[in-house]
């Protein structure tokens, strides 16, 4: 079922919420409830401020990213369906198959991306870099330019990312191809700042 509210009289936002059926024109695997749910009960403010419209935004978004970044592991379930899930042939990283279904770590993995969206990260391109996380994020970049020269001499230097995309990959862990894997696919996924 569509959830519509109107921004002004003439743009509406229609989340359609795909439930495993292939539903044709599904554009989300989550629902704004399930995403406020999530938010509420891990305590993201931010989320459960915002109006509808924003959420329904920022969750279409979120599902564009999460569905299209990936190298998924099996294959779509319905010949038409317009989303990545349902899949078939495809275990999670635990060792339960997930064919049929919308795996939970995806809708979680949704609706983080969707807070991502809400606190003004880019999903796609690149941040503003006069945005409100501008500042803190060069501070930070000065802090572990710093570090990595005080610390180790250029032929010691080993650097390992963390990103703040790493709940994602937590989430979706085992779905998706990546370098791990021995039928490995080119996992597009980079996760880097």
């Amino acid at each position: 079922m569509a959830e519509v509210e109107t921004k002004t009289s003439t743009f509406n936002i229609d989340l359609i919420v795909e439930d495993g059926r292939g539903v044709s024109n599904a554009n989300s695997y989550v629902s704004t409830e399930y995403a406020d749910a999530f938010a509420k009960n891990r305590n993201y403010d931010t989320w459960l401020t915002q109006s509808n419209y924003v959420k329904r935004a920022a969750v279409i978004k979120a599902m564009d990213y999460v569905d299209n970044i990936f190298n998924w592991k099996g294959r779509k379930k319905y010949r038409d369906q317009p989303l990545c899930f349902p899949r078939v042939d495809i275990i999670d990283g635990d060792g339960f198959d997930r064919s049929g279904e919308i795996p939970e770590g995806l809708k979680k993995a949704v609706c983080e991306a969707a807070f991502y969206v809400v606190d003004q990260y880019t999903l796609f391109g690149k941040q503003d870099p006069n945005g409100p996380l501008a500042k803190e994020r060069k501070k930070a970049d000065v802090a572990e330019i710093e570090i990595e020269r005080k610390f180790f001499t250029k032929d010691e230097v080993q650097l390992d990312y963390t990103s703040a995309f790493q709940a994602l990959d937590r989430f979706l862990k085992g779905l998706y191809w990546d370098a791990n894997d021995k039928a490995c696919v080119n996992h597009r996924a980079v996760w880097s700042n």
